[in-house]
C-alpha cells in the first residue's frame, strides 16, 4: 500500500509494465486526488484500506508493505491540527489565545493515532509487515544558549515528528537502514546495503533477538530479504526422544 503522496509504486512492475505475480499494489488514485479530500478523510480512507487487506478483500496476505509512512504521518498531523500543520503555522510555545498556531499536543495525538494503525497491522495474522520511512537528520541535543542550531551534531532517524522518530524503533523486531556503501572496510566497490545496528551517525537500525543471534549478524548486509532471513530465521529444534525407563 503506497501512502498518499508517496512515489515509487512502479518498482513493483515487471518489464512489461504489469504488477508482479502474487502482488497487489494499492496506490492513491488520481481520481481521489482530484476530489481534494481533507487530511482527516485521507487518513481514514487509508485505515479502511489496511482493514480491507487484513480481512482478505484482495486475497490471502503473506506480506503487508506500507510504503512511505512519513507521508501518512504528516496527513495525521494536519488532520488533528485542523489544517495548521500544512498551513505552516508556528508551534505554540506559551499559554495564550493567539490564533494561527499549532497546539503542541497534536504531536502526541498523531503518534497515538499512527501507532494504533501500526498495531492493527502488526497484531494481525499476516506473517510479515513491512513499513518504509524516509530518514532525517535529528539533533542529538538542544542547542546551547547562543549556539546556532546548525552546530548541533545530528544522527539519522526516521523522518517523523517529535518523539515518534525514536519511539517507532520499538514497534518492530527488525529495523534496518538503507544506504549505498561498502559492506566491509576492505571492499573496493559500493553496493546497496542494509545497516543492521546503530552507529555514531545512524540510530535507525536495530534487530531484537537473542544476544548471540544479533551479534552474529554483520553490521552491513546486501539489500535482499533472503540474506536477512538467513540470519534471523530460527533453526528448527529437533524433537527430543521420549525418555523410557529400562525394564528391571
Amino acid at each position: 500500500i503506497s501512502c498518499p503522496g508517496e512515489k515509487g509504486a512502479d518498482t513493483l512492475l515487471d518489464k512489461e509494465g504489469h504488477t508482479r505475480s502474487g502482488t497487489v499494489s494499492l496506490v492513491w488514485s488520481p481520481e481521489k486526488i482530484e476530489m481534494n479530500p481533507n487530511s482527516a478523510q485521507i487518513v481514514e480512507e487509508f485505515r479502511k484500506t489496511v482493514v480491507a487487506v487484513l480481512q482478505g478483500k484482495y486475497g490471502p496476505c503473506e506480506t503487508l508493505a506500507i510504503e512511505g509512512f512519513h507521508k501518512l504521518y504528516e496527513f495525521a498531523l494536519d488532520s488533528l491540527s485542523g489544517g495548521s500543520y500544512f498551513a505552516g503555522d508556528p508551534v505554540q510555545t506559551a499559554q495564550g489565545t493567539k490564533t494561527d498556531v499549532l497546539d503542541p499536543r497534536v504531536f502526541g495525538q498523531a503518534k497515538r493515532l499512527m501507532f494504533d494503525l501500526l498495531s492493527l497491522a502488526c497484531h494481525s495474522p499476516v506473517p510479515v509487515v513491512v513499513v518504509t520511512v524516509w530518514d532525517a537528520d535529528k539533533g542529538t541535543r538542544k542547542a546551547a544558549p547562543g549556539e546556532h542550531w546548525s552546530k548541533v551534531p545530528t544522527q539519522k532517524l526516521p523522518a517523523l515528528a517529535s518523539t515518534a522518530a525514536r519511539d517507532i524503533l520499538g514497534e518492530f523486531g527488525v529495523v534496518v537502514y538503507a544506504s549505498r556503501g561498502r559492506l566491509t572496510p576492505t571492499d573496493t566497490s559500493s553496493t546497496y546495503r542494509w545497516q543492521t545496528r546503530a552507529s555514531a551517525g545512524v540510530l535507525s537500525a536495530c534487530i531484537k533477538g537473542r544476544k548471540e543471534t544479533v551479534e552474529a549478524i554483520p553490521q552491513y548486509i546486501p539489500q535482499a530479504w533472503p540474506v536477512l532471513a538467513s540470519y534471523i530465521t530460527p533453526t528448527p529444534t529437533p524433537t527430543p526422544t521420549p525418555y523410557k525407563e529400562a525394564a528391571s
